[in-house]
């Protein structure tokens, strides 16, 4: 024989009984009282479940948007997990649920469309600010390169000058007297230039990496090259000087010429494609 439980005084009683021997009980109300507390029961542990789970889950999605790079399915995961969060159980039953299966396709295709659209747009605009930050860096790149020309082309001259001196009228004892000389002079210049000169290289640094989908861009990359290229030669000639006064004048000539027209070149090109 099977026991049970009375609902009133908690005593033993057998299942088949209709009445509780001891209180009086109708075992037959108290039993259907039972099993609706026990459904209860059993329906509050489901949502408790099911809402632990969805927490978890969209703490997880959360944490992985947190440590990936951010692109267009960093986007849907983290739509993902503000969609999880606020899911009640009945609202989880009426999505799995056949009846409202097409809405609930129109619905979720409706909100991937309006992220996918916003996705393009802000990729678009992303992109736009990418390729406009890297003209401004062309422009940077271009007057820092242009300011250290003038400086560079005083203190070539003031170089000449001392090499020319020393040669044709005994100013001074050796070539290495008549450099210093011309270095000092130039003191003031010579600073500017190497300030400027890790700028020049920054700036040109930054051009070298070319933004996804600008059509122009790399006409720019390869001209800025061309600029560095004779700017450094021009550089290393006046701020490390060797050589004699013979082969300092030709390759004086020569860079300034170079850099003037490289510059002339690069200016055209980010007027062109950044107007």
């Amino acid at each position: 024989m099977r026991f049970m439980r009375c609902m009133e005084c908690n005593k033993k009683i057998s299942e088949k009984a209709s009445v509780c021997p001891n209180c009086g009980c109708d075992i037959d109300y108290t039993y259907q009282e039972y099993l609706k507390y026990r459904k209860g029961l059993n329906n509050k542990l489901i949502h408790i479940v099911v809402d632990v789970v969805r927490y978890i889950v969209a703490l997880g999605c959360f944490v992985i948007v947190l440590f990936s790079p951010f692109n267009f399915f960093s986007v849907l995961l983290l739509i993902s997990c503000f969609c999880i969060m606020p899911i009640s159980y009945a609202l989880f039953k009426r999505i799995i649920s056949i009846k409202y299966f097409v809405q609930n396709i129109i619905g979720f295709g409706m909100v991937i469309t309006t992220f996918v659209a916003g996705y393009i747009y802000y990729n678009n605009t992303y992109n736009k600010h990418k390729v406009d930050s890297y003209y401004t860096y062309a422009s940077l790149f271009y007057n820092d390169v242009f300011s250290s020309g003038i400086y560079m082309e005083d203190i070539a001259q003031d170089i000449r000058d001392s090499w020319y001196d020393y040669i044709y009228n005994n100013k001074y004892d050796s070539p290495n007297d008549a450099l210093a000389a011309a270095l000092k002079k130039s003191s003031s210049n010579v600073s500017f230039v190497e300030i400027m000169e890790p700028s020049v290289t920054m700036h040109y640094e930054k051009l070298l990496i070319v933004p996804e989908k600008c059509k122009h861009c790399n006409e720019v990359k390869n001209s800025a090259k061309e600029v560095y290229y004779v700017y450094k030669n021009f550089y290393n000639l006046v701020i490390h000087t060797t050589g004699t006064y013979s082969s300092f004048t030709k390759k004086y000539s020569e860079y300034d010429s170079d850099l003037a027209n490289q510059l002339k070149e690069f200016s055209v090109i980010i007027k062109t494609y950044n107007n």
